[in-house]
């Protein structure tokens, strides 16, 4: 028997903070119920009604299309477009560029790319003609937040390199932090946490010399962030205990609220379930308080990852149900397809793969509605997934390198490297251990590079296996020890658990093999040889191995 690791993907929401920007990557601002919003618009058209045709107008039909945007982007467009109208008319240069960066929000709310791109290369080349290099920069980067929110890291490196060499000639310290900062992001979300780390440092010691407050707790926020990734959870808690500090002395509920949910979820990752939950009511109670359904939503969604992984699946399906009625009444489709794949998860961990199936569809469809490029990559490889469980290995395969494509198209590495592993993970279920080895090094190879210790572990313990299956024993508790030792290193105890049971079945395997070959329990001539001691290779401990994954798996 191969015992085999059947990776998925449950979205938690750790929030990254975004430096300013026309096309937002997080709405941190609490969304307003329609109704109040609508109020508000109303009030503004009374008042819109006795303008006059000034620069007063303009800024006024800004806040109008601004309003729309949140609750019907079409009536969002039909303003904003008599705000560039009126603009031109006065041939006001910062009118005509808060209308053109007014129809590219409005255009991002219906997911139309091209519009968006239209309107915020106008405002560059309104910019560029007046020779206003602050200008330039903001516009650059918008660009660049644009191409972020539409998963084309690529692109999105690209203009943010160009505001960044702008915002360096103007010697700007918060333009420099806040490029510097979406720079890191983008290395974030292509998995590359090292990059990420080196532009979060740099973004922190830029709002420190600007004296900004509001970006040094964005950039200790996002430093928390990544050192989650990397599986430092000490130096994560350092840096979101820091923030959540500034946070609190400032009387910022929102902020409270996003990093106690982090906090909430580096626990979670460690499978500390009881002081996860602790700190996600935490957040849920000051998102109530502050109406930030957005945030409600996410924190909502984390519970019900919490109590997935506890392997308490009503519970987590309950959580996932309201966290999706929330996103739904805000209209937020990213997150709704983030949860519907959550409750594919959950199936899919009760067995349940054809209502697994359907929820990895349906938040499919919707990624590929919306163009989350991210999103369709993570719904496809969870559907191989499932697929595999299945032992339909020309589906799983299928859908795997559909993933593994989207996942090199948008340069996001970890992904990559594990749709590589699952890859790998197929054909070493159908005992072809060699081609999964080679699948396994490539994925260990990149998982090293970028710097993803928990893949890095998955990876070598995969790798072990094959060995184990190839019948070669001691390389196989080489690679077994090494994921072990990864494992218990960042407190990963469910792969801990995993390869203690990995250990335990190559030492058994050993001791079975020997006595069928030889009739007895000993290491033949070739591995003493190799300098490997048969005490270190034939320990009491091989059941210990058995007992302990037991314990922890329970």
């Amino acid at each position: 028997m191969i015992f085999s690791i059947m990776k998925h993907f449950l979205f938690i929401t750790l929030m990254l903070g975004f430096a300013a920007g026309v096309v937002s990557a997080q709405k941190q601002e609490p969304l307003k119920p329609q109704v109040t919003e609508q109020a508000r618009i109303d009030t503004m058209l009374v008042e819109l009604s006795q303008k006059k045709e000034d620069t007063d107008k303009v800024n006024l039909l800004d806040r109008i299309s601004v309003s729309y945007n949140r609750i019907n982007p079409d009536e969002g467009i039909k303003y904003a477009q008599l705000e560039l109208e009126l603009a031109t008319k006065l041939k006001w240069e910062k009118g005509q560029v808060w209308a053109n960066e007014s129809l590219a929000n409005n255009y991002q709310s219906k997911k139309d790319f091209a519009k968006v791109l239209e309107y915020l290369l106008n405002a560059l080349k309104i910019y560029q003609e007046a020779g206003n290099k602050k200008g330039i920069a903001s516009a650059t980067n918008n660009i660049g937040n644009a191409y972020y929110v539409n998963s084309d890291y690529p692109q999105a490196l690209d203009y943010f390199q160009k505001a960044l060499a702008v915002y360096e000639e103007t010697g700007s310290k918060n333009g420099i932090a806040d490029v510097v900062l979406n720079i890191g992001n983008v290395h974030s979300k292509k998995g590359d946490q090292s990059r990420a780390l080196e532009y979060f440092l740099k973004a922190l010691a830029n709002y420190e010399q600007a004296g900004n407050s509001k970006g040094i707790a964005r950039a200790t926020g996002n430093l928390g962030v990544v050192y989650a990734m990397l599986d430092d959870f000490p130096k994560a808690m350092e840096y979101d205990l820091k923030v959540l500090k500034i946070y609190e002395e400032s009387g910022n509920k929102n902020g409270v609220s996003s990093i106690a949910s982090n906090l909430g979820s580096i626990y979670r990752m460690q499978g500390d379930y009881p002081r996860a939950l602790e700190y996600y009511r935490e957040a849920e109670k000051m998102a109530l308080e502050t109406g930030n359904k957005y945030a409600l939503g996410n924190v909502t969604g984390n519970i019900a990852t919490a109590y997935a992984d506890k392997g308490d699946y009503s519970k987590a399906l309950e959580y996932d149900l309201k966290a999706l009625a929330i996103h739904e009444e805000t209209g937020n489709k990213h997150e709704v397809a983030n949860v519907l794949g959550n409750i594919g998860v959950v199936y899919r961990q009760q067995s349940n793969y054809s209502q697994g199936l359907e929820y990895y569809f349906k938040a499919l469809k919707i990624n590929e509605e919306i163009g989350n490029k991210e999103g369709i990559a993570i719904n496809t490889g969870n559907i191989g997934n499932i697929y595999a469980k299945q032992g339909d290995y020309p589906h799983s395969q299928e859908y795997y390198v559909k993933a593994l494509k989207i996942a090199n198209d948008i340069g996001d590495k970890e992904q990559a490297a594990i749709y590589i592993d699952d890859l790998g993970t197929d054909y070493k279920d159908q005992g072809s251990f060699s081609t999964a080895l080679e699948y396994y090094f490539k994925a260990l190879k990149i998982s090293e590079e970028i710097g993803s210790k928990k893949e890095t572990a998955n990876a070598t313990g995969n790798i072990g296996e094959c060995y184990t299956g190839l019948r070669n024993y001691v390389k196989a508790i080489e690679y077994e020890r090494k994921a072990l030792k990864m494992a218990k290193l960042i407190g990963d105890k469910h792969n801990e658990a995993w390869q203690l049971a990995y250990l335990g079945h190559a030492y058994l395997s050993l001791v079975t093999d020997t006595a069928l070959r030889q009739g007895k329990v000993i290491v033949n001539d070739a591995l003493l040889n190799k300098k490997y001691r048969p005490d270190s290779l034939l320990p009491a401990t091989t059941g210990a191995c058995l007992s302990k994954a037991i314990e922890y798996l329970d």
